[in-house]
């Protein structure tokens, strides 16, 4: 599998980490810093919309003391952290991005595939 392959790219949310419940949480835990509670139709109201036009929603929506850039940067600094501390990487990711990264990968693979010098002709050799 990626034999020869110079570069992937990946999805974030949902792909490679579970934090699809994420911005839910900043919604509720933003609007509860400014007394708010988040009303239910939050989600589909803002369904579809940049980032930039969300902020423009909440301020309007919630009359909120913040500049767009504030508003902003006090999510983006929320979804850092949630990264950092909250958010886990989906079953398997860890290791297929080690292997992604591994400059054996190439020579690994091909020697699974290529048996005719013996499973054990470089491990004893220290080349791999």
């Amino acid at each position: 599998m990626l034999e020869h392959t110079k570069a992937v790219i990946f999805d974030l949310d949902g792909t490679l980490v579970d934090s699809m419940w994420m911005w839910e949480a900043i919604d509720i835990e933003f609007l509860g810093a400014y007394g708010y509670e988040c009303p239910d139709d939050i989600q589909r109201a803002i369904e579809g919309m940049s980032f930039s036009e969300t902020a423009v929603y909440f301020k309007e929506r919630f009359d909120l003391p913040l500049s767009l850039d504030e508003i902003k940067a006090v999510w983006t600094r929320m979804s850092i952290d949630k990264y950092r501390h909250e958010v886990p990487l989906k079953p398997g990711v860890l290791e297929f991005l080690k292997y992604c990264k591994d400059p054996h990968r190439d020579r690994d693979q091909q020697r699974k595939r290529d048996r005719r010098c013996g499973p054990d002709i470089f491990e004893g050799e220290r080349i791999l």
